[in-house]
């Protein structure tokens, strides 16, 4: 390539989200029963189940649905957590029809002890990052990535390119399930939750502020500036925790919005984009690898076609060509 002038024209063949040829983690091997049944409720261009999990050791029987995209891709996974009074059917139903399942990831919804509006008690300790809902997270993460899933569905996962999303106080269960799975999740984004320190709702601190030091995986938290459910401070509590602690992360306001900001008309679409720039951002990030190329020699205004993967800010970040340094 030495001939070659730094300017000429450059095309690139760039392929965005390119799965993994081969997975270095195993599928897990559950302990427990799964069972999955065709859901027929899931629009065009989707399919789904609802799945049942049981453990002889533990006294949930857990159930929530699974959603991907038409076809035998090896996909990407999301471990999503609804809100309160929200469930696993309708938010993994909901956010997987509309955001996830159309761009190429394959979600799990698991129900949370604060499905429904009397589900949970906020003074025991119960919703949003409790004990229990962590397990669920972690039971969640397991079923995606298990074997089992594999014998009922086909190896539909990348098992190294799993992703949590939360909405209000899923989002605390996904914190929390963040801490607890470690390098597990390859991204994690939060939405209209954050460090609630009033004594009433500790059950949704994550460990306290300085339960983030557990956190290894980059975090995106979006808040509306009027949300009167959590309120900004706490989610500036937790910004300040996550950059106190060297957390890679980012923080995003909606100025005018309230705490239903990955619902509203307004602002759901950025919402979408903002979750989806982030996951893409860490998916298979790694080195840019070339198998071929057109010309080994030529002069300016030549096109030069470079083939391989991971190319582009999609993947890595950036990638940079240059000829003679």
């Amino acid at each position: 390539m030495q001939n070659l002038m730094r300017w000429g024209r450059i095309a690139l063949a760039v392929v965005m989200l390119l799965p993994a040829a081969s997975q270095a983690s195993p599928p897990v091997v559950l302990t427990g029963t799964l069972q999955i049944t065709p859901y027929t409720g899931i629009a065009t261009g989707s399919e789904a189940w609802t799945y049942t999990y049981t453990e002889t050791d533990w006294a949930t029987t857990m159930t929530g649905l699974i959603v991907k995209p038409v076809g035998t891709s090896l996909l990407p996974g999301v471990v999503l957590g609804h809100g309160k009074g929200g469930n696993a059917i309708g938010f993994g139903q909901d956010k997987s029809e509309q955001w996830f399942a159309p761009n190429g990831y394959i979600t799990i919804s698991m129900e949370l002890t604060h499905a429904g509006n009397l589900s949970c008690s906020d003074s025991a300790n119960q919703c949003g990052g409790s004990a229990e809902n962590v397990r669920r997270g972690r039971r969640a993460m397991d079923i995606l990535t298990s074997q089992q899933l594999i014998d009922q569905i086909g190896e539909m996962v990348n098992r190294d390119q799993v992703f949590l999303y939360g909405n209000s106080l899923g989002s605390l269960t996904i914190l929390e399930l963040a801490e607890d799975v470690g390098s597990r999740a390859r991204a994690v984004v939060m939405t209209a939750g954050g460090i609630v320190s009033s004594r009433k709702l500790a059950y949704m601190v994550p460990s306290g502020s300085a339960g983030v030091t557990d956190i290894f995986s980059p975090v995106l938290h979006m808040h509306g500036r009027l949300d009167n459910v959590i309120p900004y401070r706490d989610e500036e509590a937790l910004n300040d925790a996550l950059k106190l602690y060297g957390k890679e992360h980012q923080q995003v306001w909606f100025p005018n919005a309230g705490h239903s900001i990955a619902t509203q008309q307004l602002t759901e679409n950025q919402v979408r984009d903002f979750i989806l720039a982030w996951f893409s951002a860490y998916y298979n990030k790694t080195v840019p690898s070339i198998t071929s190329l057109n010309l080994s020699s030529g002069k300016a205004g030549d096109v030069v076609t470079i083939n391989g993967d991971h190319f582009g800010a999609d993947t890595n970040g950036s990638s940079v060509v240059t000829f003679n340094a």
